[in-house]
């Protein structure tokens, strides 16, 4: 059996699929880690709880101290 080494072809064909896969993984791996808290995009001046699984937050904004 006679073996040939890779040539460039080929490691540019790996490389590529390295970057796919990797990009894949980025995707799909990355944003279930970093998930946003309850009051994202609100100010301060909002409340946010969650009122169990399967349910959707529930903000109320805080009265005004004036």
């Amino acid at each position: 059996m006679n073996w040939r080494l890779l040539g460039w072809k080929d490691w540019l064909g790996i490389g590529l699929g390295v970057v796919i896969v990797g990009g894949l993984a980025w995707t799909y791996v990355l944003p279930a880690r970093i998930q946003p808290g309850p009051a994202a995009g609100f100010g301060p001046e909002w409340t946010c709880t969650k009122p169990g699984p399967g349910f959707d937050p529930v903000c109320i904004k805080k009265p005004n101290s004036n």
